[in-house]
């Protein structure tokens, strides 16, 4: 909280604390923090943050019961070339 009090513009940090709500199954607070990560990523053309946020936020949109939601991230994320998006492809989505 302090690192996005200091550097409100940085994603990292957002993707951090997202991670850390996560490990507390606080996945809508998680969700929120890697979509704003996310928003970052997109504006600033970084691909590892981007494929980063997107497999997270598959995995809490799990957690949700979001399914689409998780598997349009997923789905994004395998497309960026990332291997562990295609294995929850497979284990949640059977593909």
């Amino acid at each position: 909280n302090k690192a996005i009090e200091y550097y409100p513009y940085d994603g990292w940090f957002y993707y951090e604390r997202g991670q850390a709500k996560d490990e507390l199954e606080d996945y809508l607070g998680a969700e929120e923090d890697f979509t704003v990560a996310n928003d970052f990523a997109l504006n600033l053309e970084d691909e590892v943050l981007l494929g980063n946020t997107l497999h997270a936020r598959g995995h809490v949109r799990i957690e949700t019961g979001n399914k689409e939601g998780a598997y349009n991230d997923f789905s994004k994320a395998a497309d960026m070339g990332r291997e562990n998006a295609l294995d929850a492809l497979r284990d949640f989505f059977h593909e």
